[in-house]
């Protein structure tokens, strides 16, 4: 920059002559403050700019400092914007340790070329000019998406090496709060400390997971809705209003609601939010809950038409011929799938793979060893993320690809489970031995098939 046209040096040099304005170039002379001149581009370091604002030279020590700046403002970093072949710097020390770390992750992970080569070149973006003690955040990784960089992997990298500043806004707090705003204000408030509290463990409650808080508050937002058109308090909530809402529930829903309810109200009677607690009294069972029944028709075709590639075939021949649950699914490792001997293994017991079942495990596993050639993940069924880390598939990948079937798991487990007993005859004990289920659940498939076929005989008559 030119000193004639920097309208800080301009502004000094009048000070320092005593005149209003000057026109035309700065005189020849006039001694500029140090801070000004790094405006003007003369000074590079920060020695070079204290001594030249103390009016003495810059002191020789066994190192140079990193060039750059202070910061003025707070402001995020627009790296989309950086020029490698200008600024590009390979000999920056957090540069060089962080592509280290990212070739021992990638070996560690199994991690394609492709993918090395992106998280190296987001590393070389965001590392080239960095200095000592400055972190990068992770809302300035987001937009590197764009240049073709594997954000999540690269925010790994820089996790690892304690480059990162994760600034990203609590996506729990996000949804707990998008929940709370359709509440009365009184409710609103009280669940939100019940919510609190079971996340950080305090008032005498214990630490819970964040998917156990999400959860809860899923299970009783419904009956929280409906309460707040009249209420204002979960002090005007009594033990009636709550089997008022039981008809509605039947089994596992019926349960689950009724164990995050006594959650609410046992903490907020605890701690005298409320004066009572009115689910005292209410056993969390399952009265009351429906049998099991069959799938349609016209929804298996809907199924079989949605299930076009292999691992939806898998997962459906998994669910709706070996019964197995989400749970299990997530955790099946390649250890657990025995091909010669025609043998899987879910959750604990161990089943014989039919024809059908064992095929498509052959067609999934080439798949597989195709789309992931280097993972070093031993779960059987991987996601595009998971086949680069070591972490089972999430919750909410599986239910994704179980809408985009068109049936829940549950459904599918319970037709193959009602259509074993009306096969076999309804039978508990042999129900239990195939499927490894509860004595409890096999009585109620037993009894649900018992009556599908009551029901047939009377058709037939």
């Amino acid at each position: 920059m030119r000193y004639g046209f920097c309208r800080l040096c301009r502004h000094q040099a009048t000070i320092h002559i005593g005149q209003q304005r000057i026109r035309g170039p700065i005189p020849a002379g006039v001694q500029l403050a140090g801070w000004q001149l790094f405006f003007a581009g003369m000074t590079t370091t920060r020695a070079a700019i204290t001594s030249s604002a103390a009016g003495t030279q810059p002191a020789q020590t066994g190192h140079t400092e990193s060039p750059g700046q202070l910061a003025l403002l707070n402001c995020p970093r627009d790296f989309t914007r950086f020029w490698a072949h200008r600024l590009s710097n390979p000999a920056n020390p957090a540069l060089i340790a962080a592509r280290r770390t990212a070739q021992r992750r990638g070996e560690t992970y199994g991690w394609s070329h492709w993918l090395a080569a992106e998280v190296d070149r987001g590393l070389v973006i965001l590392l080239s000019q960095l200095i000592p003690g400055d972190r990068i955040r992770y809302s300035e990784i987001v937009p590197l998406d764009y240049r073709s960089v594997d954000v999540s992997r690269t925010a790994e990298v820089l996790a690892e090496l304690d480059l990162l500043h994760d600034d990203r806004p609590d996506p729990l707090d996000a949804w707990i709060n998008g929940k709370l705003s359709t509440l009365a204000p009184g409710i609103a408030e009280a669940v939100r400390t019940w919510a609190t509290a079971l996340r950080t463990g305090q008032l005498r409650t214990k630490v819970h997971t964040d998917g156990t808080v999400r959860n809860y508050l899923r299970d009783v937002y419904p009956h929280l809705v409906a309460w707040s058109a009249d209420r204002n308090h979960l002090r005007e909530i009594t033990g009636d209003d709550i089997r008022g809402r039981l008809p509605q529930l039947a089994g596992l829903e019926r349960k689950r609601t009724l164990v995050a309810l006594r959650s609410l109200f046992g903490f907020a009677h605890r701690n005298r939010i409320t004066f009572t607690n009115p689910t005292a009294g209410i056993k969390p069972g399952i009265d009351g809950a429906r049998l099991p029944r069959r799938i349609p028709d016209h929804q298996l075709q809907r199924i079989a038409r949605a299930s076009m590639t292999p691992m939806r075939r898998l997962l459906v021949a998994l669910t709706a011929i070996h019964a197995a649950r989400p749970m299990h699914l997530q955790n099946i490792l390649l250890d657990d799938v025995d091909l010669p001997n025609r043998r899987l293994t879910i959750g604990g017991h161990t089943r014989h793979l039919d024809d059908l079942t064992h095929q498509l495990l052959v067609d999934y596993l080439r798949h597989r060893q195709s789309r992931w050639p280097r993972t070093s993940n031993h779960h059987l069924l991987l996601t595009e993320r998971r086949g680069h880390d070591l972490a089972p598939p999430s919750t909410y990948w599986l239910n994704a690809e179980f809408r985009a079937i068109g049936a829940t798991p549950t459904q599918l487990r319970m037709d193959r489970q009602l259509e074993e007993a009306l096969t076999h005859g309804p039978d508990p004990l042999h129900l239990a031995a195939v499927f490894g289920i509860a004595e409890n659940t096999a009585v109620r498939y037993a009894r649900a098939a018992r009556q599908l076929l009551e029901t047939s005989l009377e058709v037939g008559s």
